[in-house]
């Protein structure tokens, strides 16, 4: 599973607009894709609170009908770009961000 801190994602949009060697398709995610069992569980953490309780896959169709295979479907996207052009990162791990944006 990908994922971004929202400020990466800002500071990422405008690298690339500020910088004229950037150009093409560029993947807004952090450079530390992972599972979305140890998404949960770190979010878990960061909350402090319990990650037991795991939701059917046929429950995920039934609420979120299409958009359930964008959740479901397996998808490793790395920075590529964006580090090849010397983008910092300033969460480029999840526990950082969670602990940014939770706490």
């Amino acid at each position: 599973m990908s994922w971004i801190h929202f400020d990466d994602e800002a500071a990422l949009i405008l690298f690339a607009l500020e910088n004229a060697s950037v150009f093409g398709p560029l993947n807004a995610v952090a450079p530390d894709p992972i599972r979305n069992v140890d998404f949960t569980r770190e979010l878990a953490s960061v909350l402090r609170r319990p990650a037991f309780f795991r939701m059917p896959a046929f429950v995920l169709q039934m609420l979120a009908g299409e958009f359930s295979r964008e959740l479901l479907d397996s998808k490793r996207l790395v920075p590529k770009t964006a580090i090849e052009h010397g983008f910092d990162f300033r969460f480029p791990v999840l526990q950082n961000a969670l602990g940014d944006l939770v706490g």
